[in-house]
């Protein structure tokens, strides 16, 4: 199989020091030993659960009774909570001595990494530098004379990292995926999702009452004045609601085919003549965009209505709320924890603010990402993981490969086109062959709102700079410290970061069935977005194009539709279930990922090797441990409503309820909610 490289990681994994391949080598050979230690803890399994009836319950229960959720978080998990906690303190680290100029001559912008840390620490200066910024963004709301003066107006407010109305970014052409172009989107809401503005659900009013009161408290700190900011709080739900309305739901969005629609910008100020649009883009400083994809093109023609009927003065207070909402983090105490009461205690559960250095941190890493992050993989990923990995890909997509021949429903058309795009699918690990540079983005130590408008704006122009440009295939849109993964369709690529690259994914001195069942499963699950029921719609060169006979796509589609109805069923607390369609590419990936990973772990201990099935069982309560996760009632009612990803109970369940692996290694009969009656398969 054809594998594309990077030749810069090539070389680097080339030019190791001899012990560093000695090391490798060695590794390597571990990793096959068929009796090495397992990373399983059998001190937080609950031998009172049957492993056939909830096997989450089984591997994690012991860890779920005796945890409790830090009051900071809504959510903690073995996983990605543990990593990400270590990652906040190693960063914090970091930027505390960058922040007292110790130096580091390793790190070109580590002057601009301490100088952020620095004023964001400084809680004095967020209660007057920052008001002051932010009072003197609002004076330019305040001359907006006439509807005329909101393109202009709105331009700068988008560059400072507001959604107002609606956003705009650069865009791989989903059809020609060799260019960038420009796309506008639905946006503009200040609640997590249209259904919470349209929902008749009691959860969901008590939502909207609580939101108008925490707009009106917010425009209370601000003004001082008691009386306006009730009228401003209906007016600010009255327009996001109409946006709602116009907005496309979330599942359909799903679909690549219906958010994509080349109007270009004539066609955009057909649907939306009541805006400014060349203005707008003027005001920008891209006047020549002429090439755009209008996401939704509904949503604009429902947005040119609401300009053309909404008085001006609730426009101008729709913005001052927009401008308001996103400088908050930045402000003061009062500010700050007015948020947190709505934004995080009433919406997800969380019971206490985050101290104010996890905050700094967290916004440090969103303003120069890819900056801190060449402290990070400097210390935190060392080289022989970036090998070890590269050779676990190359055995997971051998395993795919083996998926898509054995799949007995596709013609041989089709499977060509699937082997051409599996062999065409490009990995990046680690970390980028060249650092972004921030050269240019000014930060000082005056005013923390200052140093996040700035940021924003340098961040905002460098992704608008792509448009109508060439791919920069080179490029990453995930900074190596996250604690994350992804497949891009249209570049075609699938991306790991350094920062996920931590146990229980990964250690390179594990086992290799640990190795497999934790950043394994997650390869895998990555490998398969590219041919779920979303990624299928792209081809091997990422181009949004129908490769597949209609009786393949009839197949596929009988196939995720098991996996709909599979997920959908499955009962959660609070009466809760998981929207089956919403779910359903994270789902398919999921059941792809743990299959795809087994059989890239069985290949790999090489033939003679005998007796794996203690080893299997490790592989398995290994997988189900690296996702023990307790979340709180209120975030677990908002996910099922956004969130594309089931709960961690059901990523572990059900991929292995559909796994006869599984159910061999467990000995579960048949029909046992482990070993399920109605397989779903799809790769």
């Amino acid at each position: 199989m054809n594998q594309c490289k990077s030749p810069g990681i090539a070389a680097l994994v080339l030019l190791l020091p001899v012990l560093g391949v000695v090391a490798v080598l060695q590794q390597r050979a571990i990793m096959r030993q068929s009796r090495a230690p397992s990373a399983v803890d059998n001190g937080i399994l609950d031998r009172s659960a049957d492993p056939c009836t909830d096997f989450y319950q089984y591997a994690c229960g012991g860890w779920l009774a005796r945890t409790e959720i830090p009051d900071d978080r809504p959510q903690w998990s073995r996983g990605f909570g543990e990593i990400d906690e270590r990652n906040l303190e190693f960063l914090n680290g970091v930027l505390s001595g960058y922040s007292m100029g110790i130096p580091a001559p390793e790190n070109p912008f580590r002057e601009k990494l301490g100088d952020f840390y620095a004023v964001c620490m400084d809680e004095a200066k967020a209660e007057t530098a920052s008001l002051a910024t932010l009072n003197a963004w609002s004076r330019d709301l305040g001359a907006m004379a006439d509807k005329h003066g909101l393109a202009p107006l709105l331009a700068q407010l988008h560059l400072a990292g507001t959604s107002a109305f609606f956003s705009l970014g650069p865009e791989q052409d989903l059809k020609n995926p060799e260019q960038m172009i420009a796309a506008v989107d639905q946006d503009g809401l200040g609640l997590p999702d249209r259904d919470y503005y349209l929902s008749s659900d009691p959860n969901m009013i008590q939502v909207r009452r609580l939101y108008r009161d925490y707009i009106k408290t917010m425009f209370t700190l601000w003004a001082g004045d008691k009386r306006a900011p009730q009228s401003s709080a209906d007016a600010v739900l009255n327009i996001e609601t109409r946006l709602a309305q116009a907005s496309l739901p979330r599942v359909e969005r799903r679909d690549p085919v219906k958010v994509y629609h080349r109007l270009e910008k004539a066609g955009l100020q057909k649907r939306a003549p009541e805006f400014s649009w060349q203005e707008y883009f003027d005001s920008l400083g891209y006047s020549a965009i002429q090439a755009l994809d209008v996401k939704t093109p509904a949503f604009f023609s429902g947005l040119n209505t609401l300009l053309n009927d909404t008085s001006l003065v609730d426009l101008r207070t729709y913005l001052r709320w927009q401008l308001l909402a996103a400088s908050t983090p930045t402000l003061g105490k009062r500010f700050v924890d007015e948020q947190f009461r709505f934004s995080s205690k009433a919406l997800s559960g969380q019971r206490r603010l985050k101290p104010r250095w996890k905050r700094c941190v967290g916004a440090t890493e969103g303003a120069l990402g890819f900056a801190l992050a060449r402290s990070f993989v400097q210390v935190k990923y060392a080289e022989n993981s970036k090998a070890l990995s590269r050779e676990m890909i190359r055995n997971v997509e051998k395993a795919f490969a083996q998926s898509i021949e054995q799949a007995d429903w596709m013609d041989s058309p089709t499977k060509a086109e699937a082997r051409k795009k599996l062999a065409r699918i490009f990995n990046k690990v680690g970390y980028p062959d060249h650092w972004r540079s921030y050269d240019g983005l000014a930060i000082d130590r005056q005013s923390y709102l200052g140093n996040q408008l700035a940021a924003n704006v340098f961040n905002s122009r460098y992704e608008l700079n792509k448009i109508g440009k060439a791919v920069d295939r080179a490029e990453w849109e995930m900074a190596p410290t996250a604690v994350n993964a992804y497949y891009d369709a249209s570049m075609n690529e699938m991306v790991f970061p350094a920062g996920i690259f931590q146990t229980p994914f990964f250690d390179s001195r594990a086992a290799s069935f640990d190795n497999y069942s934790g950043i394994g499963m997650v390869m895998g699950h990555e490998l398969t977005h590219g041919f779920d029921d979303e990624g299928r719609k792209f081809d091997a060169d990422g181009k949004l194009r129908d490769w597949w006979s209609e009786l393949d796509t009839r197949a596929f589609d009988s196939r995720t539709q098991c996996v709909v109805r599979q997920y959908a069923a499955y009962p959660l607390p609070q009466g809760l279930h998981v929207n089956g369609k919403l779910t359903n590419g994270e789902n398919i990936a999921d059941l792809g990922g743990i299959k795809t990973a087994l059989s890239a772990w069985r290949s790999s201990q090489g033939a003679g090797t005998t007796d794996t099935q203690p080893q299997e069982r490790d592989f398995f309560l290994h997988f189900a441990q690296s996702w023990c996760t307790k979340t709180k009632p209120e975030l677990e009612r908002m996910l099922v409503t956004v969130d594309v990803h089931s709960p961690p109970r059901l990523r572990v369940n059900l991929p292995l309820a559909n796994l006869p692996e599984f159910a061999a290694a467990f000995g579960c009969a048949v029909g046992s909610r482990m070993n399920a009656s109605e397989r779903c398969k799809v790769w």
